[in-house]
């Protein structure tokens, strides 16, 4: 809200809502009234926590919410993905995308001409900056909103897999947390621009889910659900 962060609970067993309790940060006082602000909010759980992550002009910002005692944490900030640093332009915020693999927390970003991670370890409390991959720059288009916008990333077992849509094809990579290493993986000929996949209204349809050790790519056709 305005002033405060918000959160309510459903418990599926007593069918009833409860209002929790919550936390004076991130507020419009402070900046996050603007569009490169609060629209890269996201939340993550990790066993019984909810964590708010979000960017602000020079620092990647961090909250936790536990669930059985109902209290807020402010954690330590990133000095990461900054304004200074060009992360202020739609092109690139709007790719932040955030994940967790185990007790580790991720937070991802195209930048224009690498792919930015970093990680926070829950039980150090500290942050760790990772390597990146030169691949998705703007000088390949992807400051493009029909490129840029279709950016996601999922995690299956110890990897995070990064997802976009290029002119012509799915194009996929991935990291691996314990050994730190990109990899590029195969193209997928599908949701090209010639197919009409470059409009907003198909564009903009298109997730990526993973069951066992399987992605799946999905987005609104014409006429068809594509899969």
């Amino acid at each position: 809200g305005a002033k405060v962060l918000h959160l309510a609970a459903f418990d599926i067993d007593t069918n009833k809502w409860n209002r929790l309790g919550g936390m004076q940060v991130l507020n419009d006082d402070q900046g996050w009234s603007q569009p490169k602000y609060y629209e890269t909010i996201q939340i993550v759980t990790v066993e019984g926590d909810i964590f708010v992550v979000g960017r602000g002009t020079n620092h990647i910002h961090l909250f936790s919410f536990n669930v059985a005692q109902q209290t807020w944490t402010s954690r330590p900030f990133l000095n990461f993905m900054s304004d200074s640093d060009s992360w202020g332009e739609p092109k690139y915020y709007r790719t932040i995308r955030v994940a967790s693999i185990g007790r580790k927390i991720f937070v991802f970003g195209r930048g224009a001409k690498v792919l930015h991670l970093a990680a926070f370890d829950i039980d150090t409390n500290k942050w760790n900056r990772l390597g990146g991959m030169q691949v998705l720059n703007d000088d390949q288009g992807w400051s493009q909103p029909k490129y840029y916008e279709t950016i996601q990333i999922v995690t299956v077992e110890g990897d995070i897999f990064v997802v976009g849509r290029g002119t012509n094809h799915i194009h996929l990579f991935s990291f691996n947390v314990a050994q730190q290493t990109w990899t590029s993986r195969p193209f997928l000929n599908f949701m090209s621009d010639s197919d009409s996949w470059g409009e907003p209204k198909y564009y903009r349809t298109i997730r990526v889910a993973s069951i066992g050790r399987k992605i799946f790519v999905f987005g609104r056709g014409a006429k068809v659900l594509h899969l």
